[in-house]
């Protein structure tokens, strides 16, 4: 169940990517869309950092570069589509902590 979902979440997030490159003008098919978001996430695990901060989007800027898009559009559809994906989340989380509270124990 667990690995349907994560294949559920990484397709929207995918398509989340393709409507932003769609947005700046350059409309791939869909599939391209998610598999260069997937290959950008896997890439990034690669380095072992926390959300893969810096290598996600180094591949992710390639990728775009490779699909067609110029350098300017490609760094804006990361950073948008890093903004909406992982700080968002990073976000609702942040504010759930300081709205329950963070209990510490010793």
């Amino acid at each position: 169940m667990g690995f349907a979902l994560s294949i559920v979440a990484w397709a929207a997030e995918g398509y989340a990517l393709h409507l932003v490159m769609a947005a700046m003008g350059t409309d791939p098919p869909i599939a391209r869309a998610i598999g260069i978001y997937s290959l950008a996430i896997l890439g990034g695990a690669l380095f072992f950092l926390p959300g893969g901060l810096g290598s996600t989007e180094a591949f992710m800027f390639a990728l775009l570069v490779q699909a067609g898009m110029d350098s300017g559009s490609a760094a804006a559809a990361t950073v948008i589509s890093r903004v909406t994906t992982l700080w968002f989340a990073v976000a609702i989380g942040w504010v759930a902590l300081i709205t329950k509270g963070v209990r510490r124990e010793a």
